[in-house]
């Protein structure tokens, strides 16, 4: 599932996986991160949150629940040391 907008309840941990400039680039984004990753992403769903940064518009491409920050962290560094090395942050949401 693929959400856009507002920050679904009793989300208390997502992973940022980078940043695109339109909807349908986050989704594509979302599709090669979960194609790459499928054992280690496959029970989340990505959220669009749409983002401006001086005049540019943008959105975050979010992906979760994840019930903690250190679970958060190891889900990253598995992101991250896998075979397309994304880029991963754990943030609240």
């Amino acid at each position: 599932m693929l959400l856009v907008g507002p920050k679904p309840q009793g989300v208390p941990y997502v992973l940022w996986i980078g940043t695109a400039e339109t909807s349908k680039q986050g989704a594509e984004l979302w599709q090669a991160a979960l194609a790459a990753e499928p054992s280690i992403l496959g029970g989340l769903e990505a959220i669009l949150e749409p983002v401006t940064i001086g005049k540019t518009k943008g959105f975050r491409v979010l992906v979760g629940p994840i019930p903690d920050e250190k679970l958060g962290w190891q889900v990253c560094n598995a992101v991250k040391a896998g075979s397309m090395s994304f880029f991963c942050k754990v943030r609240t949401f």
